[in-house]
């Protein structure tokens, strides 16, 4: 996310709490967290945020954390391809 995508992502949360204050230090905090997370995500779960909940949010409240990649998939086709160029190699 970039930082004018943190901004505004800052501006809707004090549009819609009146009485959440952005300040120099707050932007510096939210766009140093902020900025490794994908910024639609982070608008969704800021906006169901707004619908359900009266207080502002935390960053913690609306963070999109990435999944962690997932290797097992990867490691199967590489064993089933070794097993296929080894059964052409022994010729079965």
């Amino acid at each position: 996310m970039t930082e004018q995508e943190v901004k505004y992502i800052l501006s809707r949360i004090a549009a819609a709490y009146p009485r959440f204050e952005i300040t120099e230090n707050i932007v510096e905090v939210w766009v140093e967290h902020l900025s490794e997370m994908p910024f639609e995500p982070v608008k969704r779960r800021l906006k169901n945020h707004i619908i359900e909940h009266a207080f502002p949010p935390s960053i913690a409240e609306i963070a999109v954390k990435p999944k962690p990649k997932n290797e097992f998939f990867e490691k199967i086709k590489k064993w089933e391809e070794e097993a296929r160029a080894s059964r052409r190699k022994s010729g079965c």
